[in-house]
């Protein structure tokens, strides 16, 4: 595989951990809640449910959490890149549209036949369309990203 097809499944990870931890931040906020509650929470498959009440910034959850995000950023950046290849996607707006879709499947992964405790964990400290602004953020930052690193125009 050549280098540009590295580079956009690492690109396209980190544009969308950093796009979603963002956004969820922001809904964290606009709720009342620390900022760091939805990365907290993510690392909910390790520590369980009980990382919810967690608001501040800890070397446990706060690093496993981001660490947790990151990681599964970079794996949908890879199926994203996986996808556009497969694909034939090259402009950015079509790549775009690949991110949008792996977000999805993504989305119905983690909440839908995946069991909860390796789920994301957002839901635990945001509603339900909270979250799925947090996925179209990843989707979005998949895509950019891709963009960025394989897109033509």
């Amino acid at each position: 595989m050549i280098p540009s097809f590295w580079t956009a499944v690492f690109v396209s990870g980190l544009a969308a951990a950093v796009l979603s931890g963002l956004v969820l931040m922001v809904l964290a906020l606009a709720r009342s809640q620390s900022p760091v509650a939805p990365i907290n929470a993510t690392s909910q498959w390790l520590f369980g449910p009980r990382v919810a009440s967690v608001g501040d910034v800890t070397v446990a959850e706060t690093g496993v959490g981001l660490a947790t995000h990151v990681a599964s950023s970079v794996l949908w950046g890879g199926v994203t890149a996986l996808a556009a290849r497969w694909l034939g996607a090259e402009r950015t707006g079509s790549l775009l549209l690949v991110g949008l879709g792996v977000a999805v499947v993504a989305l119905i992964l983690d909440y839908g036949l995946l069991p909860r405790r390796i789920s994301p964990g957002w839901h635990l400290v945001l509603p339900w369309w909270a979250v799925g602004i947090g996925f179209l953020a990843l989707g979005l930052g998949l895509g950019l990203g891709a963009g960025g690193a394989l897109g033509r125009g």
